[in-house]
């Protein structure tokens, strides 16, 4: 009888032991597939986001960079200065940059002294005949001097007389500009009250001459005298224009 109760003890043992290893081993199983399948879902995760990084990188545009003086780009600029010589010492510059190629809107009046210029006590050598110097657009020169004069005798003024040191100094200081900039240039002529400015744009006589009006009294003043124009062609990756005037 008590072998029997032994045999039986011995076969609940076994069972015990065998459900215990089962366990175990389904326990392990499970614990490993977990595993398995969390470094799947890890893996899939890294490489969908790998792939939208370099879908990204890939479809970015390159930066760009403007080139205002190179062929064939729409990058315009216009820079105008107006100088004063003697008691009005007032100088403003107006610069403009557009991407179209019409014509920025005309400058603001610049600022000038309430104090009249005097008149002129130099003696300058009056000249009629066309410009000689290299590059110079004498047509274009020649135009601004006469709209000028026009609109002076309109306006009940006596005409400006064309000096030829002044004409000089004028297509001189526009021949220079690019080499001295425009601090330079306004050292240039210093003790001369002028206008200049420079332009790539598609410009003409007749621009320059209204640009002149709108920043001076050119055409207003009966204290001036003497004149001097200077208009060059330059190219510089872009056709340029470089404009200086003169006047006293």
């Amino acid at each position: 009888m008590k072998k029997e109760n032994d045999s039986d003890k011995s076969k609940i043992m076994m069972l015990i032991s065998l459900i215990v290893v089962v366990s175990i081993l389904i326990v392990g199983f499970v614990f490993i597939a977990v595993i398995d399948l969390t470094k799947k879902e890890g893996s899939s995760s890294l490489t969908t986001t790998t792939r939208r990084t370099y879908t990204t990188t890939e479809t970015t545009q390159p930066e760009t960079t403007s080139q205002a003086l190179t062929e064939g780009s729409t990058t315009t600029t216009m820079e105008l200065t107006t100088t004063l010589a003697s008691n009005e010492k007032t100088t403003t510059t107006t610069k403009v940059t557009t991407r179209t190629s019409r014509l920025p809107n005309k400058p603001t009046q610049p600022t000038t002294s309430t104090t009249p210029s005097v008149i002129p006590s130099n003696d300058y050598e009056v000249t009629t005949s066309p410009t000689t110097y290299p590059g110079a657009l004498d047509s274009w020169e020649w135009e601004i001097v006469t709209r000028i004069n026009e609109a002076r005798r309109k306006n009940g003024l006596k005409e400006l007389k064309v000096a030829s040191e002044l004409r000089d100094l004028a297509e001189s200081a526009a021949d220079q500009w690019i080499a001295l900039g425009d601090e330079g240039i306004k050292k240039y002529l210093a003790g001369n009250s002028n206008f200049r400015m420079y332009s790539n744009l598609d410009v003409s006589a007749k621009t320059l001459y209204d640009r002149t009006v709108g920043a001076t009294k050119v055409t207003t003043s009966p204290y001036l005298e003497y004149v001097g124009v200077g208009v060059l062609e330059k190219f510089t990756g872009l056709t340029t224009y470089f404009y200086v005037i003169i006047y006293e």
